[in-house]
């Protein structure tokens, strides 16, 4: 019997009955214990937010299994668990291609996997109707995006994910941070080099007149020139490979105006442990912080895309 049906049999059973018997204790104790298998179990916590142990050899324990943790463990597996599956496995990166598969085809098997995930196994507290069509578009478009790219169709490619991304701007809103309020207030850009000084110019990006001299990087395209800049002159350093610092010259980059930017190096996996921290130092003891967190969370699954 899989969790997704022990945690069905233990909800009839409370929609029946406020007390809790020995058979609704066992049912509670093999669905953590499978939970657990899967490492998807929550910590159980007293009032004074320290760990409970469970006794793997006693199924029937009224002081763990209690009507409040019956109720919490229930609601973890409902709303909980599934989001930390989709982020720990689908959502979760980096992802390795296997040999022999076309680049298209593997990533859009792997985006339809995580939208058939996200739309119809995560509970709609977390992702509801209009949030499942978002993150359905969002992943059409990254496919047509890509599938334009590699045709050779720079600006069809641009254009489909440019109009994709505008239709979710309230969720890249509550995902960016100010410059200087959440990141560093100066940027650096370093470029080997001789002797002789580079000017101001010679430091920004390569000429567009040039662009022929751009090639394919992590988050630029072939004829598109960009500025790659780091947050500190070693981080400018160790991606351009460790250079002789003899060689080598720096400037600095100051925002004159607000500055807007996407954390991307939050990972799923950080975010998985995070919600399975928070949601078992939280929940779990007698104030009870609800899963409501989910509800404002959405922005979440669509930005994993």
């Amino acid at each position: 019997m899989s969790y997704t049906q022990k945690v069905e049999l233990i909800t009839e059973a409370l929609g029946e009955t406020e007390d809790v018997n020995d058979e609704l204790q066992r049912q509670a104790f093999q669905l953590y214990t499978e939970l657990e298998h899967l490492s998807l179990a929550p910590i159980f916590r007293n009032t004074g937010n320290e760990r409970i142990s469970v006794d793997r050899n006693v199924a029937v324990n009224p002081e763990i299994f209690s009507r409040f943790r019956i109720d919490f463990i229930v609601e973890w597996t409902q709303i909980v668990v599934p989001i930390l599956e989709l982020l720990g496995e689908i959502g979760n990166l980096p992802k390795s291609r296997p040999h022999g598969v076309d680049f298209l085809t593997y990533i859009s098997a792997n985006l339809d996997e995580y939208v058939e995930f996200a739309t119809n196994r995560v509970h709609r507290s977390v992702i509801d109707d209009s949030a499942a069509v978002e993150v359905s578009l969002l992943s059409e478009a990254i496919k047509s995006s890509l599938e334009a790219s590699l045709r050779g169709n720079a600006h069809l490619a641009f254009s489909n994910l440019d109009q994709a991304l505008s239709s979710i701007d309230h969720l890249l809103e509550s995902l960016g941070a100010n410059m200087g309020q959440s990141g560093p207030q100066h940027l650096y850009k370093m470029r080997t080099g001789g002797n002789s000084s580079y000017s101001d110019g010679e430091m920004f990006h390569i000429p567009f007149e040039k662009r022929g001299f751009v090639k394919t990087n992590r988050y630029s395209i072939p004829g598109l020139p960009c500025v790659y800049l780091g947050s500190t002159p070693l981080i400018c350093w160790e991606e351009l490979g460790r250079p002789d610092l003899n060689n080598v010259q720096t400037a600095v980059f100051v925002p004159n105006r607000d500055i807007r930017f996407i954390d991307l190096s939050i990972s799923p996996a950080f975010v998985r442990s995070y919600i399975q921290s928070f949601f078992t130092k939280t929940y779990g003891v007698v104030q009870r912080v609800g899963l409501n967190f989910f509800q404002q969370s959405e922005n979440i699954f669509t930005s994993g895309l």
